[in-house]
């Protein structure tokens, strides 16, 4: 079962609020795994363009906050973020050519391994050095 945990919390509650709208995603994913309907294709479609449009939100807002507090990492952190944008573009690419659930359970697998890989290691670190920096971000 996929949820947020408080250890996800980086200390800052915009970012951390969006963070969790992206595991409310990957939970829909999971439970659309579970679901006995035949026809998933739109719903699939619906959650990867969802998934898609949010995370560019949401790295926009992070993004913005990192160049106003200078980060040093800034050009690193946005190429992991193009990074992934890139891998959910060839999700969606795969599912045009296979739909089922190994499609599915490639994105759900995809999504949580590099959200909570990336929040636990590259955000947190990230938020530290801003918080020392700017106290208004």
């Amino acid at each position: 079962m996929i949820k947020w945990l408080d250890r996800y919390k980086i200390g800052h509650d915009t970012i951390d609020s969006q963070h969790r709208v992206l595991f409310e995603i990957a939970q829909e994913t999971e439970e659309l795994l579970t679901c006995e309907s035949v026809d998933k294709y739109d719903r699939i479609m619906n959650l990867l363009q969802r998934l898609k449009d949010y995370t560019m939100f949401h790295f926009e807002q992070e993004e913005e906050i990192m160049l106003k507090a200078k980060y040093s990492k800034f050009f690193s952190h946005l190429a992991l973020h193009e990074e992934f944008i890139s891998q959910l573009d060839k999700i969606i690419l795969q599912l045009d050519q296979e739909l089922d659930e190994k499609v599915i359970r490639n994105m759900l697998v995809f999504s949580i391994d590099w959200i909570a890989d990336h929040i636990l290691k590259v955000d947190k670190y990230m938020a530290e050095e801003i918080k020392t920096k700017v106290t208004d971000i």
